[in-house]
């Protein structure tokens, strides 16, 4: 099992098709399920996580042998570099849980 963050972007959905392709069984991690029906239809498993919850994401890693992680960058934000922190420190402690 491969867990894919940003799987509905460009580099997300790239990935998943090399996985499936080679047979392996791949987890979509979305923020909405409506926007990754087509990847549901390819043959993913979908898991419903926001960067934010830890405790979303660590369901959403539970099983997985590996997991790609992809974070948007929030150049625009008030704080864009303790926002992107703290989506850093919430993944490692949700990929560590």
């Amino acid at each position: 099992m491969f867990a894919i963050l940003g799987a509905t972007g460009k580099v997300g959905r790239a990935t998943i098709r090399t996985l499936l392709g080679q047979g392996h069984t791949v987890r979509a991690i979305v923020r909405d399920a409506s926007r990754a029906t087509e990847l549901a239809a390819a043959g993913c498993e979908l898991a419903i996580a926001h960067l934010g919850d830890q405790a979303q994401l660590a369901a959403a890693f539970k099983g997985a042998k590996a997991v790609q992680v992809i974070c948007p960058v929030l150049a625009r934000g008030d704080d864009a570099f303790g926002e992107m922190k703290g989506m850093v420190d919430t993944l490692t402690a949700a990929l560590a849980a």
